[in-house]
């Protein structure tokens, strides 16, 4: 007899009224006493196609269950296999959504994750990186295809878990390690071949052809059910894998003749395995010489490579928030146009001079007030920081020069937009050799600020209070420059903060930059009085002063006499104790220190300690 059931459901999605359920039964008979021609599976359909238009035509009650007898009903039928198989079945799938303006115009995510899903991707490489994988998956699984599958994946260094419920012979070969668990406790852990051994030691042994893991199972169920549980198969389990690991001990004892391997803990087992994505040994022994060093390397990659992916994955997070840079770049030019436009064609006058001073002031604090940008930088990576040096993924000497080098050419564009805007706009002196110091040194304020800015953002825990740290210091750094208030005027007990300020090299340095010709005048005759209430007085008054000032002194002093030098100009804003190019060094030394100061930073207070 061979039967044939149509199931036809009805979905109440598309007609609530028509609740219908259609099961038929094709039985066919066949005669004992000849052969009949059988019918064909075209026939046997259009049969089946019939019924169901005569159970849907009456309007009345559909019928539940229908046969067809085929052939002669008093013949006692005789079971006959009927199987249909179906391959390369297609289907189709409408989908109504809502108009909508992404649906119209879809974002690039959208585009690019379609892509993503149409290409096939093979089994092995979605796991190509994965260091353990845990694993649900019934024991049939295409008769162990997936679970072959799984083994490659096992074997090329991964870690695969998984609960595997009644596998079958061939899969039980594929595991290099079974456990049975009861009520939370173990009651066997091995390799699946040492299955009847253990068993057969344990006083039920395995009758031969008997599937080793259902017998396993029902074992276990029945111990159970018994009165004293499974207690003492797991006392049994305890005293198997005592023995059999003291025997594993006797035989690497033996095989110590010709070398021996190198025996690590297993806390050092782990931190090898995670640092290099693949699987290492661990100790067999319970007890490891604290003594002896450990055999593997601390990290699995050398500095350079560290430092080469590191720098590429900043560039790879900049060039997808270009934003960012451009923002900065924006604010600078601004601030470079602002201060243009505000101290435009400065002349070498006494109030030419004032005016310089204010700009290199300014100028000088701007950049390291720009630098702040940097501070949500690595509060906003500590914590992926942590986990992937938990291990030793990387050094942490690699992570801080990593992104000094990465920092670079960025400060390069900043520093050269801003001197252009403002060298030849504002009226500096020096030509091409000025512009290129002017550039330097401004290039060294960006630098010592953004390691600055980069030393706090590992010490303070939060942004908000990051911003305010920063924005007081870099104000008292501008209040004790010497801007304000002369060297030789700051009290003695304040004179320590004056050395410590960063913008007090650069500063300096642009005034020595700027007023280190001795043969450019600033104030000429009469310009003596312009700083004086005397600057109101009329011009041939200022004249008589000359003279009647010349015959007391002795000198002539014309309205043309050059009074005062740009070096005379350092020397009241007592701007004497370091040349320029001084000045630059120790700028750029207070970034390579602050550089420093962060990676100790990292060393102490960035410790990932797992309790």
């Amino acid at each position: 007899m061979s039967r044939i059931v149509a199931d036809n459901s009805i979905s109440p999605a598309r007609d609530h009224s028509a609740a219908a359920f259609f099961t038929m039964e094709l039985n066919h008979l066949q005669r004992g006493g000849g052969a009949t021609e059988s019918p064909t599976l075209g026939q046997l359909l259009k049969r089946v196609g019939d019924v169901r238009k005569e159970a849907t035509g009456d309007g009345g009650e559909t019928p539940v269950h229908q046969v067809l007898e085929l052939g002669d009903a008093s013949v006692e039928p005789r079971s006959l296999p009927f199987v249909l198989n179906f391959s390369n079945l297609t289907y189709s799938v409408k989908v109504r959504r809502k108009l909508t303006l992404s649906s119209v115009f879809p974002r690039r995510g959208d585009r690019l994750a379609a892509a993503t899903a149409s290409e096939p991707v093979p089994g092995e490489s979605l796991f190509t990186k994965t260091k353990a994988l845990l694993n649900n998956i019934s024991g049939e699984a295409r008769d162990g295809e997936i679970l072959a599958v799984l083994q490659r994946i096992a074997q090329s260094g991964s870690i695969v878990i998984m609960s595997v419920h009644q596998p079958s012979y061939r899969i039980l070969g594929l595991l290099d390690r079974l456990i049975f668990l009861s009520r939370g406790q173990t009651v066997y852990s091995g390799s699946p071949f040492n299955l009847p051994g253990f068993f057969s030691e344990f006083g039920h042994p395995i009758p031969e052809n008997e599937n080793r893991t259902e017998f396993a199972l029902d074992l276990i169920r029945e111990l159970e059910g018994s009165p004293g549980g499974t207690k003492s198969l797991v006392e049994f389990n305890k005293t198997w894998q005592s023995k059999k690991k003291n025997n594993n001990q006797n035989q690497n004892q033996s095989s110590e003749d010709s070398y021996q391997l190198p025996s690590l803990s297993l806390k050092e087992a782990i931190s090898a395995s995670i640092s290099r994505g693949k699987l290492v040994s661990g100790a067999t022994n319970s007890v490891v010489d604290p003594s002896s060093s450990s055999m593997v390397p601390t990290y699995a990659n050398p500095a350079w490579t560290e430092m080469a992916v590191l720098s590429r994955r900043s560039i790879t997070n900049s060039r997808r928030m270009p934003e960012l840079f451009g923002i900065r770049l924006g604010a600078v030019m601004v601030t470079g146009f602002i201060l243009a436009t505000m101290f435009w064609q400065l002349d070498n006058s006494p109030k030419g001079v004032q005016e310089r001073l204010g700009f290199f002031a300014f100028a000088m604090s701007t950049t390291f007030y720009t630098c702040a940008d940097a501070l949500p930088v690595f509060l906003q990576e500590r914590y992926i920081f942590m986990r992937e040096t938990a291990y030793n993924a990387y050094r942490r000497s690699s992570y801080v020069l990593s992104h000094s080098i990465v920092a670079l050419p960025a400060l390069v564009f900043l520093s050269l937009g801003f001197s252009a805007a403002t060298f030849w706009a504002v009226g500096l002196d020096g030509g091409l050799r000025g512009f290129f110091f002017y550039f330097l040194i401004i290039l060294a304020s960006f630098w010592a600020g953004s390691s600055f800015v980069t030393f706090l953002s590992g010490v303070v825990p939060h942004v908000m209070l990051g911003y305010t740290i920063v924005v007081a210091i870099l104000a008292y750094f501008l209040l004790f420059s010497g801007f304000f208030i002369n060297r030789d005027r700051i009290p003695p007990y304040w004179i320590w903060f004056h050395y410590l300020s960063l913008v007090k090299f650069p500063y300096e340095a642009v005034l020595q930059n700027e007023f280190e010709d001795p043969t450019k005048c600033f104030v000429r005759g009469v310009q003596i009085f312009d700083n004086t209430p005397l600057r109101k007085v009329p011009a041939a008054t200022k004249l008589k002063l000359l003279d009647n000032l010349s015959e007391t002194l002795g000198m002539r002093i014309t309205k043309s006499t050059c009074l005062t030098t740009g070096v005379d100009i350092l020397d009241q804003q007592g701007v004497t104790d370091l040349s320029k190019w001084n000045c630059l060094w120790v700028t750029v030394a207070w970034g390579f220190l602050f550089r420093i100061l962060f990676y100790f930073s990292l060393l102490i207070g960035s410790k990932n300690k797992r309790r």
